[in-house]
């Protein structure tokens, strides 16, 4: 699957803002890990994995895949993610 660009601008462009503006780190950004309080559901691994290294939680959307297509997505992702936290 391709990442639209675009869809990847507005997140980073989310996230700088939210970066200069303390109020945003919330408990819930404690609780869970990450920086920022961007919860992105998606069903585009790509966008899951972006979106948790740049500080908030990605969310992969698993309703469409087989169980084969699911652990080949999940796979993927592990692989790239990092330490980072994901749903």
């Amino acid at each position: 699957m391709r990442v639209d660009t675009r869809i990847l601008f507005l997140l980073m462009s989310i996230i700088y803002f939210i970066h200069f503006n303390e109020s945003m780190k919330t408990d819930i950004c404690k609780k869970l890990g990450i920086e920022y309080p961007i919860f992105a559901f998606t069903h585009c691994r790509d966008v899951v994995v972006a979106v948790s290294k740049a500080g908030g939680i990605g969310v992969l959307g698993a309703v469409g895949y087989s169980p084969e297509q699911l652990k080949e997505e999940l796979d993927w992702i592990d692989e790239h993610i990092g330490e980072y936290p994901y749903g």
